[in-house]
């Protein structure tokens, strides 16, 4: 199946007049293999990295309007180390559920929508930075040392 195949419809035409201008995205095929039982259960994965499953999968196929009220994304996402574990967190378990099936990938919408929100609030990793540039963290969370003998040393 090539990228073409995966054309959502151009727009206009009989009954279509809300999509009247609209290109859909061109979304890279994605396949669904089967776990190989024989080899420990590991699926090959469809991105080799967190980088390319951002770029290639997930800004393109999440799409809002950047407003300085309520959604802020940062193109430079990897320079905030909140947005990097979440987001790696999120793209293991979208190679996972991937592989699972309907009911499984909905739930990772849901994780997702969790985490999505958390990253482009107005207090969340993003907050400082505009659609068009980036802005260092806030300050890193304060920490004093526990008092000896609070963690079991083993």
């Amino acid at each position: 199946m090539s990228t073409d195949d995966l054309q959502l419809g151009s727009g206009g035409g009989g009954g279509d007049d809300w999509a009247t201008g609209y290109t859909a995205p061109t979304l890279a095929p994605i396949t669904t293999p089967t776990r190989d039982e024989g080899d420990g259960g590991e699926v090959e994965r469809c991105f080799p990295g967190l980088e390319v499953w951002v770029v290639e999968w997930l800004a393109p196929t999440i799409r809002r309007q950047h407003n300085e009220n309520a959604f802020r994304w940062c193109p430079h996402w990897w320079a905030h180390p909140e947005a990097i574990s979440r987001l790696n967190g999120l793209w293991e378990a979208w190679e996972n559920a991937r592989t699972e099936g309907a009911v499984a990938m909905l739930g990772w919408w849901q994780v997702l929508d969790h985490h999505l929100t958390i990253l482009t609030s107005t207090g969340g990793p993003f907050a400082q930075c505009t659609h068009t540039g980036h802005r260092s963290d806030g300050t890193p969370l304060k920490t004093v040392p526990a008092p000896a003998g609070t963690w079991a040393e083993g």
